[in-house]
């Protein structure tokens, strides 16, 4: 099954951290970072975020739209520092959905926010395509190979047509591959009431990984990156749209190690969230 995200290396939302400004590193050999957007208000980009918006220095977006034979006639993205004010980048905030294409905080009640976006809605031979990433820097000091993964994947089934919405991991932007238990497929039939649900995936990571690439283990100094991909199978127009929230991985001890006798103390006091 051809995943579009892949062939383009980027489809429908996409974070990740700048090298001289990192805001989320693995410092020791228990940590644990887990992200969420409670800061986010659909306000666009800029560097060192604030005013709701998202930090660039931290995420970068790309989206697509793509003609009958998937390939894309318009296209967007926000680099690492660069500032994007309200648009695709930015729709605000919403319950439901907002009016037209594009990131929004979904505002899930009680102060949580995720990064969700509408699909693109159009004619039935035009389609979206888009990918999400974050990458947290291996600052140990020590090559790291064993990952534990959660997150939350939000869905919004409101059309008669199925999306991808596929989990990748990868090191140092070099690496890039789907894993098999993250792979998601939305329902073909829409729901008469939509309403945005939720599915946890969680995974276990051992590094060398091969996929589509293969994935080394990250060194010093490098990423360690975990990305959504998202897009339609076939052509319809009409698209369910997703979310993402509550993305938390954990450094696994090596087998044998004095970590792995105590990690799961060590996780429980070590894990640092970090709103965007």
């Amino acid at each position: 099954m051809i995943r579009l995200a892949v062939s383009f290396v980027a489809t429908f939302l996409v974070l990740a951290i700048n090298l001289h400004t990192y805001a989320l590193s693995f410092t020791t050999l228990n940590d644990s970072v887990e992200i969420n957007f409670d800061d986010y208000q659909g306000t666009g980009f800029q560097p060192g975020g604030g005013g709701g918006t998202l930090d660039s220095e931290v995420v970068s977006a790309q989206l697509y739209v793509n003609d009958a034979d998937f390939n894309p006639v318009f296209a967007d993205l926000v680099s690492y520092g660069d500032t994007k004010g309200p648009g695709e980048f930015g729709r605000g905030i919403s319950t439901t959905l907002p009016s037209e294409f594009g990131l929004f905080s979904l505002d899930l009640g009680g102060g949580d926010y995720a990064l969700a976006g509408k699909s693109f809605q159009g004619q039935p031979d035009e389609s979206f395509s888009a990918y999400i990433e974050v990458r947290i820097l291996n600052d140990t000091g020590v090559s790291l190979s064993q990952f534990h993964l959660e997150y939350d994947l939000l869905y919004w089934n409101s059309a008669d047509s199925s999306l991808y919405a596929d989990g990748h991991i990868g090191s140092n932007d070099e690496g890039f591959s789907d894993v098999g238990v993250l792979l998601y497929e939305t329902l073909e039939v829409a729901d008469d009431n939509p309403t945005w649900m939720v599915e946890h995936f969680s995974a276990i990571i051992n590094l060398p990984y091969f996929g589509f690439d293969l994935v080394e283990p990250v060194e010093p100094g490098e990423y360690f990156v975990v990305g959504l991909s998202v897009g339609p199978f076939t052509n319809s127009g009409l698209y369910d749209s997703v979310g993402w929230n509550n993305i938390r991985i954990t450094i696994l001890p090596e087998p044998g190690t004095i970590f792995s006798c105590v990690f799961g103390l060590a996780v429980a006091l070590s894990c640092r969230r970090y709103k965007l």
